[in-house]
Order: C-alpha cells, then sequence, then structure tokens
C-alpha cells in the first residue's frame, strides 16, 4: 500500500503503527490512564504553512464517499469515508484479519482537528468495547498537503478526470525518495483516485460520492466504550530516548501499564484467536 492512500488507509496504517510501538518506551512519564470517560482534549494542531500553486484544491467539502482501495496483501477492500470539510474525517472498512473481516468487524477510525485527537476502534458483533484515542501528530490539512509537497517541487496539475460522477483535476507531485504520484481532486478537496503514476491500477478510486452535511453522529463514538488513552505512552516513548541517552533507569510501572495497553490494542486489531 503506497503513500498515495493520502488520509485514508494511510491514516489507519499511521495510527496503528503508533499504537505497535508502546511497549518499546522507557521512561519516567506518568502510567497511561484507561479510564472510561472521555480523554481529556488536547490543544488543537497549528496548521503548517505550505506555499501551494494557484488552483489547488481547497479541502471545504462536506460528503461521504465509497472507495475500492488495493491494499497490499491485504488486497481490494471497500472503505467508506465521511468529512466535514477540515474539521471532522471518519473512515470504516473491513478487519485487516481476513476471519475477523468475513464475521462482519470493521475497523474505524475518527479525526477531530477540532479537538486534535483520534479514535480508533473495531465495531462488530462480537468485538470488544475499546477505543484507541491518541493525540494528532498533523492534522487532516497537514496530512494532506504533507503529500501535495513532501520531496521538494510543489503538485503541477496535468488534466483532469471524471470519477463516480464528479470533475476533477490530476495533480502530479514528486520527490527525492519516491516515484511520481497522482491524485484526481475536486476543486472542494475531494480525492477520487489516486496512486503511482503510470501504475496498472491506483490505490483508490471513487465508487460513489454523496455530498452534503454529515450527522453529528457519524463522528462521535458508540455509547459502551471504554476508552483508552494512547497519549500517556507516545510521551512515554519519547521520554525514554533522552532518558537512554543520559543513562536514566525507566519507571517499570509506567512500562508494565503500556505493555498492559499494548496487549489491549493488539486484541482489538490482531487475528482471532
Amino acid at each position: 500500500m503506497g503513500r498515495k492512500l493520502i488520509m485514508l488507509g494511510c491514516a489507519a496504517a499511521a495510527a496503528l503503527s503508533a499504537c505497535g510501538k508502546k511497549d518499546e518506551a522507557k521512561s519516567t512519564a506518568a502510567p497511561a490512564s484507561t479510564e472510561t470517560a472521555a480523554a481529556p482534549q488536547a490543544e488543537p494542531a497549528t496548521e503548517e504553512k505550505v506555499d501551494l500553486p494557484a488552483g489547488f484544491p481547497k479541502m471545504t467539502a462536506n460528503y461521504k464517499a465509497v472507495y475500492s482501495a488495493t491494499m497490499g496483501e491485504l488486497g481490494q477492500r471497500e472503505m467508506t469515508v465521511e468529512a466535514a470539510g477540515l474539521k471532522k474525517y471518519r473512515f470504516e472498512m473491513p478487519h485487516f484479519d481476513s476471519a475477523r473481516a468475513a464475521a462482519g468487524d470493521r475497523i474505524v477510525g475518527v479525526f477531530d482537528d477540532a479537538a486534535n485527537r483520534s479514535l480508533m476502534y473495531v465495531e462488530g458483533k462480537d468485538a470488544q468495547k475499546i477505543a484507541l484515542v491518541m493525540p494528532q501528530e498533523a492534522n487532516v490539512l497537514e496530512s494532506f498537503l504533507a503529500w501535495a509537497s513532501d520531496g521538494g517541487a510543489p503538485p503541477t496539475k496535468v488534466g483532469s478526470d471524471k470519477i463516480a460522477g464528479l470533475s476533477c483535476d490530476i495533480w502530479e507531485t514528486t520527490g527525492d525518495d519516491r516515484d511520481a504520484s497522482e491524485a484526481c481532486i475536486t476543486r472542494d478537496g475531494i480525492i477520487l483516485r489516486a496512486g503511482d503514476k503510470g501504475a496498472a491500477s491506483p490505490d483508490i478510486v471513487a465508487v460513489s460520492i454523496d455530498k452534503g452535511s454529515r450527522p453529528a453522529s457519524s463522528f462521535a463514538l458508540p455509547e459502551g466504550f471504554e476508552i483508552v488513552d494512547m497519549g500517556p505512552c507516545q510521551k512515554l516513548m519519547q521520554d525514554a530516548m533522552a532518558a537512554a541517552q543520559s543513562g536514566q533507569t525507566p519507571d517499570m510501572a509506567a512500562m508494565q501499564k503500556c505493555q498492559e495497553i499494548g496487549m489491549k490494542a493488539a486484541a482489538i486489531f490482531g487475528e482471532v484467536r
């Protein structure tokens, strides 16, 4: 799965990658909280100023989109995305584990720029009602612009197309560390197709788009979920690096707490046992 999934599958991969590092941490940070009440909200992320060419799309659309996504060894998956402009963003897709996907389990991610936090959880008949919450390292706009400007020259408009009944402009970007990528994006910021330039098939392509305001319930955590705050464990990792350099002894109690959180994450997103 390439970087061209942009804010869709890559958002899930990035979030899960952060979860997977919890048991490597070593420091004196406070133990992570596993309260069922809503986790404290961090300060909103600041938007980076990135110079973009004239005519580059603004992410203002409110919509629901269904995509066909190619995800490497996972194969073809259908992914549903809902967006409220730059403020809130939700994706839903079948579970990474094929057996759990067949049983109806679906992975959900909700990104809230105003609160600067993201939620990851699984919905399903027998799925554990646990949601991982973590601060966003970059908001939705920053994630989008990272694709648009990473590696040097800003994107270039190279054509246009019509996908799922909507017109879009094709933007090409290249970087020193990767091949050329293309994304066909509407003027109000809906990604209709994205992938490597010249590839046999795109990483994602829109199947249907429903433009219009999205209900608040789309971005709300369902009732009955336990919230596990990943923020302290992320901080633990950062402190561990500094502590290791100065020869300090790690806080074993905090490490144990993060390991327990890691086991919960594995139960949520891991294979059927």
